[in-house]
């Protein structure tokens, strides 16, 4: 296999043969399938908590993803390639979205990072299926303590996988609910180191998310009846 896209056939400027073209498509499968198994490997290394590793399979990634892209551009339209037209337009997949970790697990582990932030109480809700719904917790302010509702929306994530088309071994539920609680959870990591480089506080971070009364959070509240909060033009 390549390790380049100078070894690539077909140059530029030439219009592909049936044969040549079939080469590139085959090569771009392999090099698709490739960068599937950095992501997995890149995955599996994050949660072993090796930053090193996990940055060689990024950088791995890159140098796939350079490579398909390289692959499609020779395959120009001209050339009536399927995978040209279908694959061109096809976004990358969602992050986290090969995971392998239980729902408990990052449940846990949000748990834990918002408790140590200085959460005064940290807990989660259940739909009516038993699946988590939302990670709730409260911050002690200078008024008293406020409430904060973080909501999962497994189904926005699970419908995000099948417009993606990745595998269909990752096109479940199961999955889904995995991949959106780590998103989550990577999301809560990033807007706590934002506090705790002091750029702002917890609840400046967290407040579209703050319980506004009546189960709705601000956001909710703000898009409800805007004038109540933002200032708009008249």
């Amino acid at each position: 296999m390549p390790k380049s896209t100078t070894e690539l056939p077909a140059p530029e400027g030439c219009a592909a043969s049936a044969g040549s073209l079939a080469l590139l498509e085959d090569l771009w499968r392999w090099t698709a399938d490739q960068w599937h198994q950095a992501a997995n490997e890149g995955g599996r290394w994050r949660d072993a908590g090796n930053p090193d590793m996990e940055t060689r399979c990024e950088g791995k990634k890159a140098a796939l993803a350079a490579v398909k892209k390289e692959l499609l551009r020779r395959m120009s339209p001209e050339n009536d390639s399927v995978l040209f037209r279908t694959e061109r337009l096809r976004p990358m997949p969602i992050k986290n979205y090969t995971t392998s970790i239980a729902t408990d697990k990052t449940i846990m582990e949000i748990q834990t990072a918002l408790r140590k932030a200085g959460a005064s109480a940290v807990m989660v809700e259940y739909d009516t299926q038993g699946n988590i719904s939302t990670v709730n917790f409260k911050l002690r302010m200078a008024h008293g303590e406020v409430a904060f509702r973080l909501p999962g929306r497994v189904d926005g994530v699970l419908e995000t996988l099948k417009r993606q088309r990745v595998e269909k071994r990752h096109q479940t539920r199961e999955q889904a609910e995995r991949v959106a609680w780590r998103i989550v959870k990577d999301w809560i990591t990033a807007q706590l180191a934002i506090v705790e480089a002091e750029i702002a506080d917890m609840a400046e971070v967290f407040l579209p998310y703050a319980d506004a009364g009546n189960g709705g959070t601000v956001y909710q509240l703000m898009l409800s009846n805007p004038h109540t909060i933002l200032r708009l033009p008249e």
